[in-house]
């Protein structure tokens, strides 16, 4: 059985690499975080990566 720690932990760990592993996950998140909210097109004029290529990336941190 574990901990309510250990779990919290594992937690952390996975949401740390479901940000981390993706350089387009990282590199959106950054933005709103610095920026407030946007819109796709925003997004997709900030970023310069094709739209097809970031929503996957906003439906793994969603």
């Amino acid at each position: 059985m574990k901990s309510k720690a250990h779990t919290r932990v594992e937690t952390k760990s996975s949401l740390l690499d479901t940000i981390f592993l993706s350089e387009k996950r990282k590199t959106l998140l950054l933005l709103l975080k610095e920026e407030g909210p946007k819109s796709s097109e925003d997004i997709k004029d900030v970023l310069d990566f094709p739209w097809k290529s970031i929503t996957p990336q906003i439906k793994k941190i969603n």
